[in-house]
C-alpha cells in the first residue's frame, strides 16, 4: 500500500489542488488520510481506481452517445430497444 502527496495526485491525475478539493467535498473523489499533524496523503490504488472509473464511465458515455447515429443506418438497431451500449451488444 503507497501513500502519496498532493502533488503527486496532481501529477497522476492532472487536476488542479483546488478540484481535487472540491470533489473530495463533494464527494467525487478519494478522501485524503490523514499522516502526521496536518499533513495529508492519498491511497495510490484509491486514486488509480478513481481513475479507472473515470475512463470507463466516459468510454460508455461516448458510446451511448454514438448508439443513436448507428441506429439511423443500421436496420438491426432500428429492430432492438438499446437503452446502452451494452444492451445492443451481440450476445455469444
Amino acid at each position: 500500500m503507497k501513500i502519496i502527496r498532493l502533488s503527486g495526485v496532481i501529477e497522476t491525475t492532472g487536476l488542479a489542488r483546488s478540484t481535487i478539493y472540491n470533489l473530495t467535498s463533494e464527494g467525487g473523489f478519494p478522501r485524503p488520510v490523514p499522516l502526521v499533524g496536518r499533513s495529508v496523503g492519498w491511497l495510490e490504488s484509491e486514486i488509480q481506481d478513481w481513475i479507472k472509473g473515470r475512463l470507463q464511465r466516459e468510454i460508455l458515455t461516448h458510446a451511448d452517445n454514438l448508439m443513436p447515429a448507428r441506429s439511423m443506418t443500421s436496420r438491426r438497431y432500428l429492430s432492438t430497444s438499446c437503452n446502452s451500449v451494452v444492451d445492443c451488444l451481440p450476445s455469444s
